[in-house]
């Protein structure tokens, strides 16, 4: 974790994060504003589990396309702000 705090005169002031850091808190916020998103997601981890899930194609009835990382990061990047 890229984390620096800021004192002064002994007292934490300021935390520096990097923007990696950033992202990954404030995506744990908007899961914790959204419980409801919470609770499906471990649903579906626990039907994973069990043997329950759905490949890509069975659940798209589509074959993979695989998309460049540097496309796929972009594209994350626009969704976190």
């Amino acid at each position: 974790m890229d984390r620096v705090v800021l004192t002064n005169k002994g007292k934490a002031e300021t935390v520096l994060l990097s923007v990696a850091e950033y992202q990954s808190l404030k995506a744990a916020a908007q899961l914790v504003a959204h419980p409801q998103v919470f609770a499906e997601m471990n649903r579906g981890f626990q039907e994973i589990e069990d043997g329950q899930g759905l490949t890509v194609q069975q659940a798209f009835h589509e074959p993979i396309v695989e998309a460049s990382a540097g496309l796929a990061n972009e594209e994350l990047a626009a969704e976190m702000k």
